[in-house]
């Protein structure tokens, strides 16, 4: 099925606008979310608490997993489940040759900014999409040396060239957002520390977890990569325009929801990020490969049986009952991050 011209478009936003309906997030729900999400909580302890555990509310601005371990899987014409996240995770699956992508979350914003960063993926330059989401250039350039800088969490005015294409409650609560007494919502505050510009989490009351894309990759002082290596998909114009061409010719979409219901057995892969991995054990991963779940791909800052994991790239560990992990990605640019492939193999 392909989503080429004005016409596929507006069937596409159409379509979207009903999914989000039949999961109960109708244009009323989303105003009743944000009066919510609006609304100051002065129980510091609480938030700093919901903040830790993940809620429903944070926006991840950008991808702590690392995408340059996803750049070593082919996902040729597979069908894909993956959780929103920054919506970077799509957008990777996508550029290496997805067939279809289903984008899944409990999270409301963070189905909004996966159909946002699809979209602008689509219909923006390269140099659009890096201006709308990219670097804070006056900040980084002339303010180094404050302490604290408040930004938006992207471009506003390259925003009103893709809204007309998002669906209406994507667009309600983007435009919200941005409206008077809504501030919290649509800025994030950046402070200087030691993994340098990042989002001051437990100080910002609506939970805003990531920066905005940096140019030098701050993660690493020895590396210093730069963002083509960390976002594989904007490494220069030629490698965006293949993105968008392709997103042209896949079937996608985001619903707000769980798993419960679903076939997993539908999907050649389920893409977790770090979705119920403790740093010893990957149990939701191992509960829906029981469920029927064919694969899945998980990304933490460690692996389970460590001993094992260190052995490298290619290492299987066993996670019993004929599940087990192979390491597929470890990348020491992002803090220390493992990719791991789970699957279950029958006894013959």
């Amino acid at each position: 099925m392909t989503w080429e011209g004005s016409s596929e478009n507006e069937s596409q936003r159409v379509r979207q606008e009903t999914l989000y309906r039949e999961t109960g997030l109708t244009i009323d729900a989303v105003r009743q979310k944000l009066l919510r999400m609006k609304a100051k909580d002065e129980d510091f302890e609480r938030k700093r608490e919901v903040l830790i555990a993940g809620d429903t509310e944070s926006l991840y601005l950008n991808s702590s997993d690392s995408l340059r371990n996803l750049e070593r899987l082919s996902f040729d014409g597979k069908k894909i489940l993956t959780v929103a996240g920054s919506g970077d995770f799509p957008l990777a699956m996508i550029d290496r040759g997805a067939s279809e992508v289903h984008v899944l979350d409990i999270s409301m914003p963070g189905c909004f900014f996966s159909e946002l960063k699809i979209i602008a993926a689509r219909e923006l330059s390269y140099k659009e999409y890096e201006k709308m989401f990219g670097t804070i250039t006056p900040w980084e350039r002339d303010r180094r040396e404050e302490e604290e800088y408040v930004a938006p969490i992207f471009d506003v005015e390259i925003y009103k060239k893709i809204k007309p294409f998002l669906s209406e409650q994507a667009a309600l609560y983007f435009d919200t957002i941005f409206t008077p007494g809504y501030e919290d919502l649509s800025k994030i505050h950046l402070k200087q520390s030691w993994l340098g510009l990042i989002a001051d989490t437990l100080k910002h009351e609506t939970g805003f977890l990531r920066h905005r894309y940096t140019k030098p990759g701050f993660w690493n002082e020895e590396e210093q990569l730069p963002i083509a290596i960390r976002v594989p998909f904007l490494g220069d114009a030629d490698r965006f325009e293949g993105l968008k061409k392709r997103i042209n010719s896949v079937q996608w979409d985001v619903k707000q929801g769980d798993v419960k219901g679903i076939d997993l057995g539908n999907y050649d892969l389920i893409y977790l990020s770090n979705v119920g991995y403790d740093e010893v054990y990957p149990h939701t991963a191992c509960r829906l490969i029981k469920r029927g779940a064919r694969r899945i791909i998980i990304s933490a800052t460690s692996a389970p049986t460590m001993e094992q994991s260190k052995r490298g790239i290619g290492a299987v560990i066993d996670l019993g009952e004929g599940i087990t992990a192979k390491v597929i990605g470890i990348d020491k640019s992002v803090f220390l991050s493992y990719t791991l492939d789970i699957t279950k193999h029958e006894k013959s």
